[in-house]
């Protein structure tokens, strides 16, 4: 006998962790994208002074927002399946975290900036490229592409094109911008032992984890391309990461 209104919501899904995970971490994303069109304009405007403090305040609020989403998630699935960590390093898991890690590194990026005058042109890129990557993880949640790879539920939806549209338009706008800021010279670097550089090492470490996660989590899409397509266990991100 089928329910006239189905079964109801899955038992496991109808938690306040759950129920609250989600939007905040859709609210995270659209909170990176202030940054991102800061940073455009600011390369258009050949401003790299006007957009910090803004900048810095909404990547800020996206860190805090994103990083609050993602911990509600991770509470949600320890507490579900008795703390045992089967979604850990999840494809869906790592989309929402490269963004993460690309403000955490903004921020120590506007801070350098805002001290010393350095960094303009890294944190334009920065800027962008946190709002590049919502993008990616809008697609790969959404576009199905990791539907055999994930323990989320996504299927393929019929949006696919629509994402990979607008990645690519906001991927192009990005690189004309970032063209366009890089005729101009910089602020150079101090190289002695003190808290910009410290915090300038701290967004190399950043910017590697990231890119490292990014593989990783594409791995799927790239391996395709060369015969069975594969992905990384969890091993592999906790050895890079350390």
């Amino acid at each position: 006998v089928v329910p006239p209104d189905g079964r109801g919501l899955n038992p496991l899904l109808q938690d306040p962790w759950m129920a609250s995970h989600p939007p905040i971490v859709f609210l995270g994303y659209a909170v990176l994208t202030v940054p991102g069109v800061l940073a455009w304009v600011a390369a258009w405007k050949r401003d790299d002074v006007g957009w910090v403090a803004p900048a810095l305040r909404w990547a800020l609020a996206g860190f805090l927002t994103l990083g609050v989403g993602i911990i509600m998630g991770a509470v949600w699935a320890y507490k579900v399946l008795g703390w045992g960590g089967f979604w850990g390093w999840d494809p869906v898991e790592n989309a929402s975290l490269i963004p993460w890690i690309v403000s955490v590194a903004l921020i120590h990026g506007l801070v350098v900036q805002g001290a010393t005058g350095a960094l303009r042109a890294t944190n334009l890129a920065l800027g962008a490229a946190a709002y590049v990557l919502v993008l990616y993880a809008t697609f790969l949640t959404r576009s199905g592409v990791l539907a055999d790879f994930s323990v989320h539920s996504f299927p393929a939806g019929s949006i696919y094109g629509w994402l990979v549209g607008a990645l690519v338009a906001v991927v192009a706008v990005s690189v004309v911008s970032l063209v366009l800021r890089t005729a101009r010279p910089g602020t150079p670097m101090e190289t002695r032992l003190a808290w910009p550089l410290i915090l300038a090492a701290s967004i190399v470490v950043f910017a590697i984890s990231g890119t490292l996660v990014l593989i990783g989590t594409s791995w799927p899409i790239v391996s395709s391309a060369f015969g069975k397509p594969a992905t990384p266990n969890a091993g592999f991100y906790n050895q890079v990461n350390l």
